[in-house]
């Protein structure tokens, strides 16, 4: 797999029922497994910092009953 397909690849994984289109594609399962896997925790490291930051206000709104 070149650095192209890869990254094609990435673009294309956005949940989960991407993985199955692409396995009928021809990709390896686990392969889009891991590479889903690595992307969505890639995401929630992203997010840590924000959603952190906003804790207080976050859990203040949840005890008054929003989501």
């Amino acid at each position: 797999m070149n650095i192209t397909e890869y990254n094609e690849l990435w673009k294309q994984l956005d949940s989960s029922d991407d993985i199955e289109r692409l396995t009928g594609e021809g990709y390896d399962r686990e392969l889009l497994l891991v590479l889903y896997t690595e992307k969505h925790v890639r995401n929630i490291k992203r997010s840590y910092y924000t959603i952190t930051a906003k804790s207080d206000k976050l859990l203040d709104e949840w005890k008054r009953g929003r989501s």
